[in-house]
């Protein structure tokens, strides 16, 4: 079943990139959903044989131990898909799909026309994927900044979602440009997933972001690690302004920035509201 999952995108991906450019997402999308309805039936099917499986090893089965060996027993060679996403304040949006084909792979689905660049690019692993994508910013400058996530059986659109929250989130945190994954924010995610301390976070710091002095204040703050001159210098406010707005970001959310474990929180709240915005 991987095989043909494989086999199909794999046809789909070298058929639309023999097409325009402008053609490939529209052209690709309905083999994709397919691959991904078989992709995901398969997923469903494997988590009833390891039930089924287990069940017959505890019970003394023959049939389940040889069943147990047959299903783990390495299969074909895969194709793993990865969602990628590009920006970057000089990025050459016409260079992109050339520096992708060339430096990625020659069959990747691009899209160039809805904001940010992303693609669909086929990879032997994780290893590779991070080198592809370091080939790249070297060859689209040091300012820019890719986001890279597997594509799981379980969905195709999840890492295309969490590849542009990834960048979201290192712009905002004033992360050094790299190649970026979610396993970089494994605090953040976490958070972000946890319903109980996501809806606590997202409330504190909403009236913070709800208002455009605060909110800057804040994004300065956790982008310069709590150094509030520079913070200020940034805004162009003075001093006594800035510490003025912690004052009441710190009656607002309860977290005083002006701390280390509340700069921490603080910044964790940013991260959690940015990613479920």
């Amino acid at each position: 079943m991987h095989k043909a999952t494989s086999s199909i995108i794999r046809r789909r991906m070298i058929d639309a990139s023999r097409s325009g450019v402008h053609d490939r997402p529209a052209r690709g999308m309905a083999d994709v959903l397919l691959a991904d309805d078989i992709a995901a039936t398969f997923h469903e099917a494997c988590a009833r044989e390891r039930q089924s499986t287990s069940y017959e090893t505890r019970h003394g089965s023959h049939r389940g131990a040889a069943s147990q060996m047959a299903f783990t027993s390495p299969a074909v060679h895969q194709v793993v898909f990865y969602a990628i996403s590009v920006d970057g304040p000089d990025l050459d949006r016409s260079r992109l799909s050339s520096v992708i084909e060339q430096l990625a792979d020659p069959a990747a689905m691009i899209d160039l026309f809805e904001g940010r660049p992303r693609a669909l690019v086929a990879v032997d692993g994780e290893t590779c994927s991070v080198n592809m994508c370091e080939r790249m910013r070297a060859a689209l400058g040091p300012l820019t900044r890719i986001s890279v996530e597997p594509i799981t059986p379980k969905g195709w659109f999840r890492p295309f979602r969490d590849s542009d929250r990834v960048l979201n989130l290192a712009l905002a945190l004033n992360v050094e440009p790299k190649v970026h994954r979610a396993a970089d924010f494994p605090i953040e995610f976490a958070a972000a997933r946890t319903i109980v301390v996501r809806e606590h976070l997202v409330a504190a710091l909403e009236p913070v972001m709800s208002k455009d002095n605060l909110r800057s204040t804040l994004l300065a703050l956790v982008r310069f690690g709590g150094n509030r001159t520079r913070a200020a210098e940034d805004l162009r406010i003075h001093r006594s302004t800035i510490d003025y707005r912690l004052d009441r970001i710190k009656a607002i959310t309860g977290y005083s920035p002006l701390t280390l474990a509340g700069l921490n929180m603080l910044s964790t709240a940013l991260a959690v509201y940015i990613l479920t915005a």
